[in-house]
């Protein structure tokens, strides 16, 4: 093969070491050696002006590495380990130096008083490649001198850092960043190896940094080219896949033990304990403990550039403009990758964890049946792997999870934690981004020959290929970055201090909670002394404690269930809290059952169940889903937030067909957007007082958002409580079509989107009540006849697990005989048949209600024609609004859980709001209004009820405009529509007490009864006093506001004429 002309290598040395190198095309591993040259050498050279040699890829596995390696690679693979050997394999950037200070202090230096321990680490833990590092542009080896002072005497071949490790003695460390393939093949079955590994975006910027300080790397382009190289697998020791797949497939071995970086980060004491028990070194707890204080980051670092680094400038390795060690946080890619960077990494990550079928907790490949793997294992590029489904993504309870550091456990809205090792799945957004960044040729594995490939001259490439700059964030130099030991130890300590905290403030919650007699919670029923003591110090891999389980509860004490879930590996850590209270909540469901597969069923079985439209006003199904690689909503950084928002908005933009439809931030919300939502009932506000002490409100509203489709029949609700709610409804009672429309949106969605799933618990969501299949599927029918008899309307319910509850909530009463009833079942049973209970329940109701009344009209004429008209015109304001709006008040937590009375929960324009406070002031400081307004409406009243809207719109201000604007009113109030009575109750009652003497607030209007009308007589049968009698009742239509809220179109359509027309004389 010919070289390859470039600024910084003339032909003539190219020359000389392709001639050099080509002697040695074939390694005694079995590998083929392809010098790079033309278009991808050329491609890399940009911004790499290091190495000088070139480089070279060894196939097969494609290992990129410098041509200087190939100079020692059959003596480093001839290499003999011994059995007293611990070796340190890792791909770069993923605590090989720590590793390798941790295990020679525990090897070498458990008392701490070792005086070898200052020698520098390359001389007591040598790297077996590190003579790659020093090309033939540095002619005299500066590991000679190391050597020589450190063995004197010995007589080193040419590759002085096996020399090194070959004169160490027992027991050595070891240091490699080259995969199995490229060493004996017996080393282990002879030697112990910790391989570690950590998430590729963290790994992938801590490299970044790395080539931007050392001169064997002289990298000089943009962060954002660096991460395209990377998951190009263009930069030294690429492929990482394909080391970590050879790493896997060998878990099993005694002899490997495998560590990840965020565990050593977040639990170290508890990783040094497994890192001693694999090495055999017997230390103590207490010597342990020691170790990791020593070898803490921070104070290893403080070492290391106070003196290893003097040595890495004298060995011309490192430039002098940056620190060798940084900051090694979990999680830094996430504040310095933006969302189309951090989305190239997670599809590059995507597309080898399916390729190479790794079960690891950085891949988004769990739950793919077999013909996937094998259809997704050739994925080659970005822009397949874009097109691939994503996984059903089942979250083993032994499933490795996710870290963060430094999570600060406030519980106020600056509840703030670490960023969290996770992958974003694939966004439509980012997928731009990642095909228009510089794209390399192509690089095709050379198959492995029998002999020698004859080298074919090639024609010089006088220039190369013009590849177009990607725009980049603007970049921090190293210098910059780089923090120092009292920073880094300021922080440690600042958790620890928070710990305390937590620690503290658990033990007030449990004792507030043992001691509230009024409580009657499955939080406080199940929260005993032991299950306390056995959970108060155990944390999630997010960091979450029990406190952010049971925060809101305690301090909310009126709460029905008591507890959420911060993250989706809390249902397993304390599970001795949520499993009694999930077999409790979900009757029939045992800590023993397993939630079964996902099961649509023949969703053709579904019909309409009211074809006549007599009786169902509207139906709806919805169901909730949580995004896997994310905690929920207590734990969620904003940035999280952000891309989170940016993958629901491009994946819902990518539907089709009827489920087309628009998504809409609630960040940056126009007025007009903002009203138009509010209109169709579809905006939902932040979080009631349960959720604000569950701190899953936070960076609000950040994340936020609402998708619809053009006919309104479909609703994703993005972070309003769980990750994504999911609706499908309209009017009427077409079951089948509202659940086959639901069904094709879940399998789109989920194809892009993977959800978190329990192997046990089946769809996991922030509160546990909504766990399972979290499928609701409700009607809103009107049944006056079964309302008078009640005791067979829950017979029937009960027959079909149905549940049955009013219109406006859990506990309230039905309005004029119309009921809101669903399924109550949603764990231990598939989705299907979750429906199907629902659809044979509502079949029979209706059956038993045409039988009761005989087939004629259930109500009287004028109620029954406005009525009808009504459903017709109003199903997106009174009653659609009921039946969609019940995802606003929190249905489990607030409705269900809580009995809270159900309202719209939306932003109040900002113009209502301000007349609000002005017309609150006006009335307090009219010192002459006698009116009762003025009375009742105190600054808690007020204060409550400012914010609520009713199902038609109506607010408070609909309700004391007229007292405030007329002070010398009686009354001051009206009320806006039929609803204003309950949702303002605290206003009315008081009043309406007041006005109406002896009539009490716990009082209850007896039923209509006109009684026996002939008791009533002429009072004035000679005619001489009476002049004239009169006798009047009002009555208000149902289905409609009263007039301040009804609209011209809905004044015409009350039709009065047609049901007085049908009046007769009796």
């Amino acid at each position: 093969q010919s070289p390859v002309q470039s600024q910084s290598v003339t032909f003539v040395s190219r020359l000389r070491h392709v001639y050099n190198y080509t002697s040695m095309s074939r390694l005694v591993s079995g590998h083929q050696v392809k010098v790079l040259d033309g278009a991808e050498l050329s491609y890399i050279q940009r911004d790499f002006r290091a190495p000088q040699d070139g480089l070279v890829r060894l196939v097969p596995g494609n290992w990129l590495l410098p041509k200087a390696f190939t100079k020692c690679a059959n003596k480093i693979y001839r290499t003999k380990f011994r059995s007293s050997d611990v070796v340190i394999m890792t791909p770069p950037k993923c605590g090989t130096t720590w590793l390798q200070e941790i295990i020679w202090t525990m090897k070498h230096n458990p008392d701490l008083n070792n005086p070898d321990a200052t020698n520098d680490l390359a001389t007591r833990s040598p790297m077996l490649e590190a003579d790659m590092l020093f090309g033939d542009h540095i002619p005299d080896n500066p590991l000679k001198k190391i050597f020589e002072a450190t063995f004197p005497g010995a007589k080193p071949d040419d590759a002085m850092s096996l020399a090194l490790t070959e004169n160490m003695p027992n027991p050595r460390v070891i240091k490699t960043h080259l995969p199995f393939s490229l060493l004996n093949k017996e080393l282990l079955d002879t030697t112990k190896v910790v391989f570690a590994v950590r998430d590729p975006k963290d790994m992938i910027l801590s490299f970044y940094h790395h080539h931007k300080l050392l001169k064997a790397h002289n990298y000089k382009g943009t962060l954002d080219n660096f991460i395209t190289y990377a998951t190009n697998d263009q930069i030294w020791y690429s492929p990482f896949w394909e080391m970590v797949n050879e790493a896997w497939l060998k878990q099993g071995h005694a002899n490997l033990h495998i560590v990840h970086y965020e565990d050593m980060k977040n639990k170290p004491l508890e990783e040094y304990k497994r890192l001693n028990d694999f090495l055999g070194t017997s230390l103590t707890d207490d010597s342990l403990q020691k170790i990791v204080d020593y070898t803490n980051f921070s104070t290893m670092k403080g070492r290391a550039d106070a003196d290893s680094i003097k040595d890495m400038f004298n060995l011309d390795v490192a430039k002098k403009d940056g620190t060798f060690l940084r900051k090694g946080l979990v999680g830094e890619s996430l504040k310095r990758f933006t969302p189309a960077q951090q989305t190239k990494v997670d599809v590059w990550t995507r597309k080898n964890t399916l390729k190479h079928k790794i079960k690891i907790r950085y891949s988004l490949s769990r739950g793919f049946s077999k013909d996937q793997l094998i259809k997704l294992k050739s994925i080659t590029s970005i822009e397949a792997a874009i097109k691939q489904p994503s996984p059903k993504a089942e979250i083993a309870s032994n499933a490795p999870k996710p870290e963060v550091v430094n999570r600060s456990s406030s519980t106020t809205s600056s509840h703030a934690i670490g960023n969290v090792v996770y992958q974003s799945p694939i966004s439509v957004a980012a997928r731009k981004a990642a095909i228009e960044s510089p794209t390399p040729p192509p690089v095709a594995e050379t198959p492995v020959v029998t002999e020698t490939p004859v080298v074919a001259e090639s024609p010089i490439i006088a220039d190369p290929p013009v590849v177009a700059e990607t725009p980049v964030i603007a970049e921090t130099p190293v210098e910059e970055i780089s923090e120092s030991p009292t920073e880094e130890v300021a922080t440690e300590e600042s958790v620890v201090e928070s710990q305390d905290v937590v620690n503290s403030k658990l033990e007030e919650y449990f004792n507030k909670l043992n001691s509230a007699s009024d409580c009657k919670s499955l939080l406080k029923k199940y929260l005993t002394k032991d299950v306390y003591d056995q959970l108060k110090s155990k944390h999630t891999g997010n960091g979450a404690s029990l406190l952010d389980v049971i925060q809101s509860g305690v301090e909310n004490l009126d709460s029905g269930i008591g507890i959420y879930a911060p993250d989706a590996e809390a249902y397993s850590v304390f599970g001795p809290l949520f499993d009694p209270i999930i077999e409790d909540y979900h009757i029939g469901f045992t800590q023993s059952d397993t939630h079964p597969d996902k099961d649509f069923g023949d969703v053709d079985q579904f019909v309409n169940v009211d074809p006549e439209g007599d009786y169902v006003i509207s139906t709806r199904v919805r169901c909730g889903r949580s995004i896997e690689g994310y905690p929920f909503n207590p734990l969620l950084t904003e940035h999280q937030y952000k891309a989170m928002e940016e993958l629901v908005s491009s994946t819902l933009s990518g539907l089709e067909g009827e489920l087309l439809g628009n998504y809409y931030p609630l960040t940056g919300m126009s007025k007009e957007v903002q009203q138009q939502l509010i209109d169709d009932h579809f905006l939902f506000k932040e979080g009631d007082r349960f959720l604000q002490s569950a701190n899953a409100c936070r960076f609000w509203p950040t994340g936020r958002g609402i998708y619809h489709n053009n006919d309104k029949t479909f609703l994703v609700w993005c972070n309003e409580e769980d990750h994504l709610r999911i609706i499908s409804m309209q009017k009427g009672g077409d079951l089948g079509q509202i659940y086959r429309r639901l069904t094709n949106a879940v399998r789109q969605i989920e194809t892009r989107i993977p959800f978190s799933h329990h192997n046990r618990l089946g769809f996991l969501t922030f509160c546990p009540t909504n766990l399972g299949t979290t499928v609701r599927a409700s009607v809103h029918i009107k049944l006056p006849k079964l309302a008078a008899n009640r005791e067979k309307l829950e017979e029937v319910a009960t027959k079909f697990n149905l549940q049955v509850r009013g219109t406006r909530g859990e506990h309230t009463e039905a309005e004029g005989g119309i009921y809101d009833i669903s399924n109550k079942r949603r764990m231990g049973l598939t989705e299907f048949k979750a429906v199907m209970e629902m659809q044979q329940g509502i079949l029979e109701l209706i059956k038993i209600e045409k039988e009761m009344s005989g087939d004629q009209e259930i109500y009287d004429t004028a109620i029954s024609t406005s009525e009808q008209d009504n459903e017709q015109e109003v199903y997106d304001t009174a009653v659609a609004t009921a039946d969609v709006n019940e995802e606003n008040i929190y249905e489990n937590e607030a409705s269900e859980e809580e009995g809270e009375e159900e309202h719209i929960y939306v932003n109040l324009d900002a113009e209502i709001a301000n007349k609000l406070e002005e017309y609150y002031k006006t009335l307090r400081s009219a010192t002459d209004c006698k009116s009762l307004l003025k009375k009742y409406l105190t600054r808690n009243v007020f204060n409550e009820l400012r914010d609520k809207k009713t199902s038609l719109g109506a607010t408070l201000l609909d309700v004391i405009q007229s007292g405030v604007e007329n002070l010398d009113s009686g009354i001051g109030i009206y009320a806006p529509d039929a609803e204003a009575y309950t949702l303002f109750s605290p206003l009315f009652d008081p009043i309406i007490e007041d006005y109406h003497v002896g009539f009490s607030q716990s009082d209850r209007h007896p039923s209509k009864n006109f009684g026996d009308v002939s008791q009533f007589t002429n009072l004035d049968p000679e005619g001489e006093y009476v002049i004239s009698t009169r006798v009047r009742c009002g009555r208000s239509m149902v289905g409609y506001a009263f007039n301040p809220c009804l609209t011209e179109k809905e004044y015409q359509k009350a039709r009065f004429h047609q049901a007085l027309g049908n009046l007769k004389v009796s």
